[in-house]
């Protein structure tokens, strides 16, 4: 009789494990609570070539929770050294800007931009921007967008910023006639 219950005890735990086994597998989902969804922030980034630098700007897209936080991303191609010959080229955060801030320059309405001088001449660059709200809830990236500086960007930095010489001759008196 024991061994019987014993049979039919091992037969019961057999299957209960195997009805776990099966219900345990199957899609993954984000443990976030379904409500939430990512946030899709930034949109139309745009890049120029300006004063010696890359400009980048961006428009936010309305949200029920504001954006308060901007992190901007760069990737450059055609560094010298670069180990990997085909692989994606490091990515590193170049700003993290809080809405207000001097270097966060407000274009107007719901536009932002931020000036990277940062750069090498020749170089391409590649841009995204991922826009946070005030509890540090990031949204998706922007889609990335490239620019090449031009060969003299940084020689054209440095004439801009060179004080202009008056030629003696202009400012010379010169008599007055009666």
């Amino acid at each position: 009789m024991h061994r019987r219950l014993g049979l039919s005890t091992m037969g019961a735990i057999m299957i209960l494990m195997a009805v776990m086994l099966v219900q345990g597998c199957g899609l993954k989902a984000d443990p976030a609570p379904s409500q939430i969804k990512p946030l899709k922030l930034v949109a139309d980034l745009k890049l120029q070539e300006k004063s010696g630098g890359i400009f980048v700007q961006w428009r936010v897209q309305e949200q029920p929770i504001p954006v308060t936080r901007f992190r901007i991303m760069r990737s450059e191609f055609g560094t010298e050294g670069q180990g990997c010959p085909g692989c994606p080229p490091d990515e590193k955060r170049i700003a993290d800007l809080m809405v207000g801030e001097a270097k966060l320059v407000g274009i107007g309405g719901n536009v932002f931009g931020y000036q990277d001088t940062e750069l090498q001449s020749g170089r391409l660059y590649r841009y995204h921007v991922i826009g946070c709200d005030r509890n540090g809830s990031c949204g998706e990236a922007s889609v990335p967008v490239e620019l090449k500086m031009p060969a003299d960007a940084v020689d054209r930095k440095a004439a801009d910023s060179e004080p202009k010489r008056k030629d003696p001759q202009e400012n010379k008196f010169q008599g007055i006639k009666r």
